[in-house]
C-alpha cells in the first residue's frame, strides 16, 4: 500500500497517526504522531489508510 505524507493511517496494531516522515527505497520506513507520541514502524504494517488530505490543482504544481 501507498502512503504519503499527511496521511492519516490505522496500523495492524489498531493504532492511528498521521504520516510526519517517510524514508527509504526497498522498505519504506514511516514516522507517526498518534495520542501515545511518535511511532517509527514499516510501510508494509499499514493496514489502511483513513484519509489522504486533498490538495488544490495551484497545491501540485
Amino acid at each position: 500500500m501507498i502512503v504519503l505524507k499527511g496521511d492519516t493511517v490505522k496500523l495492524k496494531t489498531g493504532e492511528v497517526g498521521d504520516v510526519t516522515e517517510i524514508w527509504g527505497k526497498a522498505r519504506t520506513s514511516i514516522r507517526l504522531e498518534t495520542n501515545a507520541g511518535t511511532v517509527l514502524t514499516f510501510e508494509t504494517e499499514v493496514e489502511k489508510v483513513i484519509n489522504r488530505p486533498k490538495k488544490s490543482p495551484r497545491e501540485r504544481r
